[in-house]
């Protein structure tokens, strides 16, 4: 009957309270603990794209489950009703991934135009801040790096400057944009650089930071070539 295993269960812990209940204090552990699940499962449920959902109906189904009374609908109505919220929930995400990708290739062809940014046949492009002059890596090298990335919003997903120390890695070992860039450039340069999706996340993106066809901006700071 449940097609996703381990929702019930989260259900099960998260929801114990009456839908009309007046919200708790969260004084006690249990309140904070239950709270904290709460947060959860509504994480899991954004990531999934169910932004929305009837918390009446979700609670009376918990409570029904927890005093072991029969479902009010039959296993069929809620196969319907599952059916038709997922194929709604892969038409949103479809449409929001073909506009971000339109976006993103909007963006990338007028970035091209912009002085000193540099294209690389594969479509990835950057632009030096500054030109260092020391080794220049290849694929098969190992480097450290500072790094900040971010959507083309501005929204930062992933920062090594916000972590305080540099990342070690190989360069077959990471996106193949980063690849290709950063094996672009020589020891001790500083470059900004827009991967297209192809070459970083594709359409299934990096949930939850980084959404389907996004194209992705880095700042990249190449310190070693080991």
């Amino acid at each position: 009957m449940w097609s996703r295993p381990g929702i019930t269960a989260v259900l099960l812990l998260a929801f114990v309270l009456p839908a009309s209940a007046q919200a708790p204090h969260l004084a006690t552990d249990l309140e904070k603990f239950s709270y904290a699940l709460g947060l959860r499962f509504g994480q899991s449920l954004a990531q999934q794209g169910l932004k929305s959902i009837d918390p009446a109906a979700l609670g009376l189904g918990v409570q029904d489950m927890l005093a072991g009374v029969n479902p009010r609908i039959t296993p069929e109505q809620i196969q319907a009703a599952q059916d038709a919220i997922v194929a709604e929930i892969r038409k949103a995400a479809r449409d929001k991934a073909k506009k971000t990708l339109d976006e993103g290739l909007s963006f990338l062809e007028a970035n091209k135009n912009r002085d000193g940014v540099i294209t690389l046949p594969s479509g990835v492009q950057y632009r030096i801040l500054r030109e260092g002059d020391g080794k220049q890596p290849t694929p098969e090298d190992k480097v450290v790096v500072h790094y900040r990335g971010t959507l083309l919003t501005g929204q930062e997903f992933d920062s090594s400057y916000n972590r305080g120390e540099p990342l070690t890695f190989g360069l077959g070992q990471v996106i193949p944009g980063w690849t290709q860039v950063v094996s672009s450039i020589k020891t001790g340069s500083k470059i900004e650089t827009w991967i297209p999706p192809n070459l970083a996340y594709g359409e299934r993106g990096s949930p939850p930071t980084i959404p389907g066809n996004s194209t992705l901006y880095f700042q990249i700071e190449l310190l070693e070539v080991k």
